[in-house]
């Protein structure tokens, strides 16, 4: 037989033998019934309780405390066989309490920690008795009990810290169904679930939610989880007052953490899962709002409400605190506050600087991170954030000013949306919209805008000045000096933009020079190849047409004028840039040039002259004819030149010819193996007329054997004698020649040699050896016309979207079939993208641009996110561009770029009414 006796949160489990003091009685109730001679805990049960007022010195006070434990007392049938009874029953009936974290934990009394006599008993009298109720207490709760002092709380709180509590399972503690020792575990899992992420008391919750679960008429089983519960126990539940309470204390410490405030949205979601419900928060918000502490700021976004500095001021004891502090916010300096309150500059000084340190945290104190970054004029401030000059004077007094520039917090985002939208006020605060976009109110602005859009296909200067002019009226500023282009010197000016390009006919054409890369230009140009040579740009213009079309060029004078902006003195040196369309490499002397090709062609008449001087530096030949032979009339006779010239000697020329083995040289390696060979000889000597002489046929700065009857057929027979050509294994010298280019074009155009990857190609023979026939890739290109269904394409989106062909199962790559389609001129234009190419189902020319634009356009909101648009680029097209090159490139267009939301807007319209 077990006797269970409680007494306060500790329960015992006692024998008939044991002696009373067991039961903790007082002192004068365990001598009242020693002197009765009650020993023990049975013969106190055995004792009829009607007697104990009988007994001698048992007053009421002690028969009633006697009668209480007796009442507690429970007998419980153990059977004695059993070694393990003893320890079950300890397991059983556990002494309990419920933890922070909603967990049971073993509770024990204060004796089982060591703590020094005093801090013991200051515990005892201000009625601790158990490890439970000291670990409610806070350091102020302990200071507040008497006799407590500093070091008895600093011991209790190291004991309280060191201290390993014991969880207690489900099981221990119940000890049967009736019992006034068991939990609700449904109710313990709500209160777990909460306390989560909600402070508040999880004894004291557990005893408001208790009664409801137990309402609940059995809807729920133990094991059910907290989040599963209904809307009627929910509703119930935020209508607790603690809970309530705590709901509104994790709200407001939710937007104490976020001083630029938080959406519903944020807010229901800090909340328990099962508790995130919008119309009962909305309550909760509402009373937030009525008690003065919420703030809704727009959209539903809130935040903390606090005094303002004007109503701090306002609170402020002292008449003279609030008068210097209310000065200094409407904008008074130091001086006149002390005038008017007779006290010198120093003390209101003083008296400013004890205000603002002693002030609580402001509703303006939202500004104080953004204010010590950036440097913001006041009137920007107050037009930027829509604020009155108090808000701003508060801040130049509480702070100190930051040092950046208010453009990069446009784009800052350690700050909300609304205080970059600020920022954008801020820096587009000269700006005007036209057409959709945002211009800046400036001469090179406005200017800029003219030539973007309407000068696509080139204006002159007359015709700039009057859409200028319109303008200037439309905006009323064609009174404002400042704006005027009537100038000459401004064409100049104008010209030398990095978004125009000048024509031919002296017209200027936009053109956005940021918007390309020009690597693949001037890798294919080799300008750094050609030394002490002028040359016209009329030759590279002709001889690249692919290039030319690439990167939008229509003529040489607009090639001529865009290699001048982006060729960078350091880079290239040795080039000097003439008369349009004219480029000197190096140092050069055109009379040269013209008596080495003479040397070369003599005799010759002077219009064939002139026509192979074209040829040769892209010099138009009635320039030629007009300026360049004025020097040359004493070799020209009846129409035809003739030139008399000194040759090698017999011994030079077989040294020469000797060297001279290879097929193709570059002047410049023959002068060097001549110079090298005969130091002390005439390097006049060795001219084209000598060359010629020597075997070889000679060109503007290379020279061929003459086994070959012109550059063209050599190198037409290095691309086409194998099947497969690696042009890489070519010398460099020969890749950078203009005639090697212009025979790739012609050979690739009529599809006798294939370009499967970059500068490798296959001859159609291979091909035909397979069965494939030319009509087979016109074919290709034919189905490819037909399988397209929107504008712009690559191979790589066109075979997404389920495009095959007999051709495929040759087995090369991307880059193969788009070459097939690149020369079907009729159906397709193209532009390089990086390692692709990108296709329009029209003979028009492709724009970077135009795709974007077209991309934008076709998403249902006209606008996506710049990261989204690279994916969507790099997933459905194969092409991939850092998201700053779009950017730059969005600049050029119609388009819009909102810094803040990083998105990309079809224009400024479409971006104007979404914010």
């Amino acid at each position: 037989m077990a006797i269970l006796a409680k007494r306060g949160k500790v329960v015992k489990y006692l024998a008939r033998l044991d002696p009373i003091e067991k039961l903790d009685l007082s002192v004068r109730a365990n001598n009242a019934l020693r002197r009765a001679g009650i020993n023990g805990v049975g013969e106190l049960l055995d004792f009829p309780k009607e007697n104990f007022p009988s007994l001698k010195n048992m007053g009421a006070k002690t028969v009633t405390e006697i009668t209480e434990v007796i009442e507690q007392i429970e007998i419980i049938e153990i059977d004695p066989l059993n070694c393990n009874a003893d320890q079950k029953l300890e397991d059983a009936v556990v002494a309990w309490f419920i933890g922070k974290d909603g967990q049971l934990y073993r509770d024990f009394p204060i004796e089982d920690i060591e703590l020094s006599r005093r801090a013991f008993n200051c515990l005892k009298g201000a009625g601790i008795d158990y490890i439970s109720e000291l670990l409610d207490k806070t350091e102020t709760d302990l200071f507040a009990i008497p006799n407590m002092g500093p070091k008895s709380v600093k011991e209790i709180i190291e004991a309280i810290n060191l201290l390993v509590l014991q969880p207690v399972s489900t099981a221990q503690s119940f000890y049967n169904n009736d019992s006034d020792f068991g939990t609700n575990e449904f109710c313990r899992c709500i209160v777990q679930e909460i306390v989560k992420t909600i402070d508040v008391h999880a004894a004291k919750l557990y005893e408001e939610i208790l009664p409801l679960v137990e309402n609940c008429n059995g809807r729920f089983a133990p094991e059910v989880l907290a989040k599963e519960i209904d809307e009627p126990l929910i509703s119930e539940l935020y209508w607790l007052p603690l809970l309530r309470c705590a709901i509104k204390e994790t709200i407001l410490k939710q937007l104490e953490l976020n001083p630029y405030g938080l959406d519903k949205f944020n807010l229901v979601r800090s909340l328990p899962s099962f508790l995130q419900n919008e119309l009962l928060v909305d309550s909760l918000i509402l009373e937030l709002i009525q008690d003065s502490n919420l703030l809704c700021l727009h959209d539903q976004i809130y935040k903390q409400k606090y005094p303002t500095v004007l109503e701090y001021a306002a609170s402020l004891p002292k008449p003279q605190d609030c008068a210097v502090l209310t000065g200094r916010l409407s904008g008074k300096t130091l001086d006149k506050i002390g005038k008017e309150l007779y006290l010198t500059r120093e003390r209101v000084r003083q008296i400013e600087s004890k205000c603002i340190n002693k002030a609580p945290t402001l509703s303006e104190d939202i500004y104080a991170l953004v204010f010590q970054k950036y440097d913001i004029a006041k009137e920007d401030f107050i037009l930027g954030f829509k604020e009155s000059e108090i808000t701003y004077n508060y801040l130049s007094i509480a702070y100190k000013k930051g040092k950046y520039l208010v453009d990069s917090l446009a784009t800052d985002s350690d700050f909300p949306e609304r205080f970059r939208k600020a920022a954008e006020r801020i820096i587009y605060k000269n700006h005007v919209v036209l057409g959709g976009e945002r211009v800046l109110r400036s001469r090179f602005e406005l200017s800029e805008y003219i030539l973007r859009t309407a000068g696509a296909e080139g204006l002159t200067f007359e015709e700039f000045s009057q859409f200028y002019q319109m303008l200037l009226e439309d905006l009323n500023l064609q009174d404002n000096p400042k704006f005027s282009v009537m100038d000459r010197g401004y064409s100049n000016k104008l010209a030398a933009s990095d978004h125009v390009l000048w024509k031919y006919g002296q017209k200027l054409r936009y053109y956005n020079i940021d918007a390309y890369d020009y690597t693949d230009l001037l890798k294919g140009l080799n300008l750094s190849n050609y030394k002490n040579v002028e040359l016209s740009t009329r030759k590279f213009f002709q001889e690249y047409p692919e290039l030319m079309s690439d990167y939008d060029i229509q003529d040489e004078y607009e090639l001529h004028n865009l290699l001048k902006k982006i060729c960078r003195s350091d880079d290239y040196p040795q080039l000097h840039f003439k008369r349009m369309p004219n480029i000197e490499f190096g140092i050069a002397d055109r009379d040269t040039q013209v008596m080495d090709l003479l040397l070369t062609l003599a005799p010759i008449t002077n219009t064939d002259f002139a026509a192979a001087y074209e040829h040769e530096y892209g010099v138009l030949s009635q320039t030629v004819l007009a300026n360049y032979m004025k020097n040359f009339d004493q070799f020209f006779y009846s129409g035809v030149y003739k030139i008399d010239v000194p040759m090698l000697s017999d011994i030079m020329a077989a040294k020469m010819k000797q060297l001279l083995s290879k097929e193709f040289y570059l002047l410049s390696d023959i002068r060097k193996l001549y110079v090298s060979e005969f130091p002390q000889a005439d390097p006049k000597l060795l001219n084209p007329y000598t060359l010629k002489a020597l075997g070889f046929r000679v060109y503007a700065n290379y020279a061929i054997k003459d086994q070959y009857p012109s550059a063209a057929e050599y190198f037409r027979e290095i691309l086409t004698t194998e099947d497969i050509i690696d042009a890489q294994s070519f010398p460099k010298e020969v890749l950078n020649t203009i005639a090697y280019m212009s025979e790739v074009y012609k050979l690739k155009a009529t599809y006798e040699i294939l370009e499967y990857a970059p500068l490798k190609y296959v001859h159609f023979r291979r091909l035909n050896c397979a069965g494939v026939e030319k009509e087979s890739i016109m074919d290709y290109c034919r189905k490819a016309y037909q399988a397209v269904d929107s504008q712009y394409f690559t191979v790589y989106s066109l075979r997404k979207k389920g495009f095959t062909h007999a051709l495929d199962e040759l087995g090369f790559g991307e880059w193969f079939y788009a070459s097939l389609l690149s020369e079907d001129k009729e159906h397709f234009s193209y532009r390089r993208l990086g390692k692709n190419k990108l296709f329009r189902r029209s003979s028009e020319n492709v724009s970077l641009i135009d795709f974007l634009e077209w991309i934008v356009y076709s998403s249902e909101s006209l606008s996506l996110d710049v990261y989204e648009l690279t994916e969507k680029l790099s997933s459905d097209y194969n092409i991939n561009l850092e998201w700053y090159k779009i950017v730059e490139t969005i600049k050029g267009s119609t388009m819009y770029y909102d810094t803040i939301t990083q998105k990309v807007y079809a224009d400024y319209d479409v971006y104007f009414e979404e914010i």
